[in-house]
């Protein structure tokens, strides 16, 4: 049985090594020799937006990640495998289990901790922040109780703070904590940090142990913002308000379009 662990321990080591030295072949000019980023992030802390089991880096690395700037690398999947093995081994993705309660975690991701009034998970939360029913495909436990510790990144304008929810050359969107959308011109806005709920180190790793262990237990029962007003009456009359698009087809007619009234002739 010893002799047979000490196999798997050198083969693993093996396809580590060769992992490596493809990774440096082929991802360094974005990543680093060590993975620690530098045009292209850092890959060394598990902190995987696209996903972080092997399939999904051996996706990434052979087709691309379509809208950001990492290109499809042709290589044989045996080399990408091999690549994602050892970014895994890099961040003990495959060792690290959460330390945390999850039971305490999800009362107070619900609760006391106030991570529902800005995020969702599992349909019930907040649009405000990310949606974090994924977050065990992106993150480690000790990357996730660690980003609970740093600022949160937001927009300011006329004094509102928010979210923003997307942006190009020369405007931005911007969500306020109320549920109001702010568009505004780039120049109008600056951007400004702000800190998380005060949570200890426990509490975090309560919080990720349920994020990356918990079960999403559907939405419940749905409640309007309070600034909803999308009343049945403005929906019948939508058309006196195309500027708005009340709903998908505009109007209950279903015509998909707007009306032209402004050039009929009087």
């Amino acid at each position: 049985m010893r002799f047979s662990f000490l196999i798997l321990v050198s083969v693993s080591m093996a396809f580590a090594q060769n992992g490596r030295q493809l990774f440096v072949r082929s991802c360094s000019a974005c990543h680093g020799d060590t993975g620690k980023g530098g045009r292209g992030p850092d890959l060394t802390t598990g902190d995987w937006k696209f996903g972080g089991s092997e399939d999904d880096l051996v996706r990434n690395m052979t087709k691309g990640i379509p809208g950001t700037q990492m290109p499809a690398i042709p290589m044989p999947e045996a080399e990408a495998k091999a690549i994602a093995r050892f970014l895994i081994q890099q961040t003990q993705s495959g060792n690290e289990r959460p330390t945390g309660d999850s039971d305490a975690g999800k009362a107070l991701f619900f609760g006391t901790g106030k991570c529902a009034e800005c995020h969702m998970f599992g349909g019930r939360g907040n649009i405000w922040a990310p949606d974090l029913t994924n977050a065990r495909a992106r993150f480690q436990p000790s990357a996730l109780a660690k980003r609970m510790a740093e600022e949160i990144e937001l927009v300011e304008a006329n004094g509102t703070r928010g979210a923003m929810k997307g942006e190009d050359t020369f405007t931005l969107q911007m969500l306020d904590k109320s549920g109001k959308w702010h568009f505004l011109s780039r120049g109008a806005a600056r951007k400004v940090t702000e800190a998380h709920p005060s949570l200890d180190s426990a509490q975090r790793n309560d919080i990720a142990a349920f994020l990356l262990q918990g079960k999403a237990e559907g939405p419940g029962e749905w409640k309007p913002a309070p600034a909803f007003n999308v009343s049945y009456n403005r929906l019948l009359n939508a058309a006196k308000e195309p500027h708005n698009w009340l709903m998908y087809w505009g109007n209950y007619s279903g015509t998909h379009y707007s009306g032209l009234k402004q050039v009929t002739p009087a």
